[in-house]
């Protein structure tokens, strides 16, 4: 039994050819496209049944009819959902709207059947954004029957056909279904000359989608129809280029499209060969033919040429874009599988916070061109520092992971030993690893004792925490520090902040691996990672965004904040911002996932995604401003964004004009030229004749430099004369104004003396009364007063108002003690009582008495 394990051929330490080991798996070579079994097989055709199609009692008979489909190499077929009859029924205007009932019966094909070769058909007729409300409230009723109706089915696709360039109640019913566009946006239902100018297919399917709330594309695809005469919009590559970012299911080629080769056979033209070419993203779209025409009822064998050309059109294209990134290609893709990972929302590793498991380490092995970089990298540093003659040279790589940026730092070693110490005073490499994760460390152990000859110390630790133990265990300081730890918008998964943790511990010498990274970003909550297919940058290039330089000997904070701006290209949606990064290693080794610079063969780091949480329409020459900041506090470090847009104008382009319109316009620029030169002979005519009079150029120049100086001068006059009037009428103002200000002061001042006279007048008064104030010296007199004339406050009133005093109390009464009288209120009211004044009366009386 070999004693090789896997370690051996991930991480092999002696081998004269090491890359050897790296290999990387090819995918198996495609059968020739030219087969054409090979082409039926792999390019789906279906055919459209439309009203040239239909036969009596075609709705009880589609089994006939599909096999009859096949016979012409159509691998499925769109039907009419509810049946033929029902599809091109035709409502008459004025009459009751009572279209057929659903009739395709299910029994007639195997559910499979049903599942696999037909795709459904909304009834053409159906329209719930008519203006006739009554329509539209019928179509919407009779669209939800045959959505249930496909259920029913269990069909696994369907289509709508648009027939207007807004559809917002068909939106709202829709969501799992085959939306197929209008060839053009003239035949649009909607269509107005003048209001949808700037309105193109694309505009009506991003309209159409965003009221769908921008529904997944694995469940709102599009459908292009492709007719004889293309769109202006199909004839410019950016243009163009909006459809690689959108959900293509298909293509309708309408049968009005093919033309006659020199054989004889159906071909289609160039031009729309070259536009199926360029959208075909991958043998998964299908082709849909439509007839517009009942030729192929007269010509059977049309059907199987237009089947055929179609494939011829369309096969060789994913070959050839497979067999040219494969050609000389060494890049990691195959074995890192990267397919399934395509426009795949992705959340960032947290390597600092969770561990990685060896499946996670495992893929990012494979990537053969990042290890050789890195390598490349430690070589370069170690001749600049083993310039000096030195033995030894201390490395710590920070993050070790399973070893194998270790395995290139040694093999580095012999490689600078061998190429520019020719085996003579070798350089020893004294290899520090520090590494977290407590799973990993059992690999570098077992690596160690395996394939590093037990020449590597083994930390296990978080990087930042390194200075504390080697201090403590008396580690040498490093001469060049190695680490990997790098997310795909650079410094998202801290890297900053962990290098800058060791840099109490570094020489000033100490040279960094990396030494320098910068993160850009391209217009495209949290950040994503996405291996990023279907998309298209809206601005001409990345922007830089953040730098960050390593060691970080000045403790220079990593908080940022940048604003970017970038000019719109094409009217578009953007969805928001592709980040990346560019990493210099060592002095000039680059690492970058940046699309310009971009290191092939590379595909550890997939491009980071800053998504915006609604999409934004943008139209040309569009400014949008993205403002982005990396914040950090004791809790983290996070990043935050803003966008703004900035409209400077929009350009309006007028539809073409008809061919009658166009000779018409150049007859008139005709006769405009030709007036325009004959006004211009007899101007130059003129100017000669004046100048024999002299009242030539000359002449006319110093007459106007004459009325020129005499306009000044009148307007000098003028501007004194104003000037004069106006500071008369200034000072006349000032005067009015002082003699306003010094009247408002005298009224002021009036009314301030009457004030002082009221409140001296009151403090003469309260001086006066306070004669009668009780005091010390007055407190008997006054106590007895009192007595004598006491003043009754005791009243009761009737309902009449009459208020009803008691009497003044009675000091003494004969043979009875003295006693205050019982209250008025206490007692019941009688003839004994009265009013004040005979109350009074009465008290007098008995005084006298």
């Amino acid at each position: 039994m070999s004693g090789r394990t896997y370690a051996d051929d991930l991480f092999p330490l002696k081998t004269d050819h090491p890359d050897e080991h790296m290999s990387v798996s090819t995918a198996s070579t495609p059968s020739s496209p030219n087969s054409v079994d090979a082409a039926n097989s792999r390019i789906h055709v279906g055919w459209m049944t439309t009203p040239m199609d239909v036969v009596e009692d075609l709705d009880r008979n589609v089994a006939p009819y599909c096999t009859k489909l096949g016979e012409f190499k159509y691998n499925f077929v769109v039907f009419p959902v509810g049946g033929v009859v029902r599809a091109y029924w035709k409502p008459v205007e004025g009459n009751e709207k009572h279209p057929p009932v659903i009739d395709l019966p299910d029994v007639q094909l195997g559910n499979n059947l049903w599942e696999s070769y037909v795709t459904g058909k909304i009834s053409p007729w159906i329209d719930c954004d008519s203006p006739d409300t009554d329509f539209a409230a019928l179509s919407e009723e009779h669209l939800i029957k045959e959505l249930n109706y496909i259920c029913y089915l269990g069909l696994q696709s369907m289509t709508i056909e648009l027939k207007r360039i807004s559809s917002p109640k068909t939106a709202a019913i829709m969501n799992n279904v085959w939306v197929q566009l209008p060839s053009s946006v003239e035949i649009c239902a909607d269509y107005d000359y003048f209001s949808s100018s700037n309105v193109d297919l694309w505009t009506i399917w991003a309209d159409f989608r965003k009221q769908c709330n921008n529904f997944s594309g694995v469940y709102l695809q599009v459908v292009l129809t492709i007719s004889a005469d293309l769109p202006d919009e199909f004839m410019e590559e950016k243009l163009v280029n909006r459809w690689k970012a959108e959900p293509l299911a298909a293509f309708v080629v309408e049968t009005s499209a093919f033309g006659t080769a020199r054989s004889g056979e159906a071909a289609l033209p160039n031009s729309h060969i070259s536009l199926l070419k360029y959208l075909w993203a991958s043998d998964s779209l299908r082709l849909v033919l439509r007839a517009t025409t009942d030729t192929h009822k007269y010509n059977i064998q049309i059907k199987s040429e237009y089947s055929l050309a179609l494939r011829q059109a369309v096969r060789d294209v994913h070959y050839k874009r497979q067999q040219e990134l494969d050609e000389g290609s060494n890049d990691s893709s195959h074995s890192l599988n990267v397919g399934e990972y395509k426009d795949v929302l992705q959340a960032p590793l947290q390597p600092l916070s969770e561990n990685l498991d060896s499946g996670v380490y495992n893929t990012f092995e494979q990537d053969k061109m990042k290890y050789d970089v890195y390598g490349a990298a430690v070589v370069g540093a170690l001749k600049d520092l083993g310039a000096d003659g030195r033995k030894t040279c201390v490395v710590y790589l920070l993050g070790g992971g399973r070893g194998p940026i270790g395995t290139k730092i040694l093999r580095a070693e012999k490689e600078y030993n061998t190429t520019f110490r020719q085996g003579k005073d070798p350089l020893k490499v004294k290899l520090y690893i520090v590494e977290k994760n407590t799973n990993a460390i059992v690999t570098l152990k077992f690596m160690n004792s395996r394939s590093w000859k037990r020449r590597v110390t083994i930390v296990e630790s978080d990087m930042r925490s390194l200075p504390g133990i080697a201090r403590d265990r008396g580690f040498e300081q490093p001469d060049i520090i190695v680490s990997e730890l790098l997310g795909s918008f650079g410094d998202n998964e801290l890297s900053p902040e962990c290098l800058d943790g060791v840099t109490d511990f570094l020489k000033p010498t100490t040279i960094s691996i990396p030494q320098n990274q910068g993160n850009v970003v391209s217009n495209m909550d949290q950040i994503y990672v996405v291996y990023l297919s279907k998309y298209i940058p809206l601005a001409e290039s990345t922007k830089p965004v953040f730098s960050f330089e390593h060691p970080n000997f000045l403790k220079k904070s990593n908080e940022r904040s940048e604003i970017i701006e970038f000019v719109m290209d094409r009217n578009a949606d953007l969805m928001g911002f592709g980040g990346y990064f560019d990493l210099q290693l060592y002095k000039t080794v680059m690492l970058s996932i940046e699309p310009s610079t971009q290191t092939a063969g590379m595909l550890s780091w997939f491009p980071a995604v800053i998504p915006l949480r609604d999409q934004l329409r943008v139209a040309e020459g569009d400014t949008i401003r993205l403002k982005i900041d990396r914040k950090i506090d004791e809790g983290g470090v996070w990043y935050e964004w803003r966008v703004e847009l900035k409209v400077l104008y929009h350009v309006v382009h007028a539809p073409w004009q008809k061919p009658e319109d166009v000779e018409e316009l150049l007859w008139r620029r005709h006769a405009y030229n030709n007036a325009v030169i004959s006004l211009r002979e007899v101007f130059r005519a003129e100017i000669a004749q004046n100048a024999s009079h002299g009242q030539g150029i000359e002449s006319m120049k110093e007459a106007e430099a004459l009325e020129f100086d005499e306009l000044i001068a009148q307007n000098q006059a003028r501007n004194d004369e104003k000037r004069a009037a106006r500071a008369e009428r200034e000072s006349e103002d000032t005067k009015e104004t002082k003699s306003v200000i010094l009247e408002e002061i005298r009224v002021e001042l009036e009314k301030r003396n009457a004030e002082k006279k009221r409140a001296e007048q009151e403090v003469r008064d309260v001086i006066s009364r306070s004669a009668g104030f009780v005091n010390r010296e007055n407190l008997e007199t006054k106590i007895l007063e009192a007595l004598e004339k006491p003043t009754i406050y005791d009243f009761a009133i009737d309902r009449a108002g009459n208020k009803y005093f008691v009497p003044e109390p009675v000091k003494y009464q004969e043979g009875t003690p003295t006693r205050q009288k019982g209250r008025l209120y206490d007692q019941t009211l009688g003839t004994q009582h009265g009013t004040m004044e005979e109350a009074v009366l009465k008290n007098q009386n008995q005084h006298s008495l």
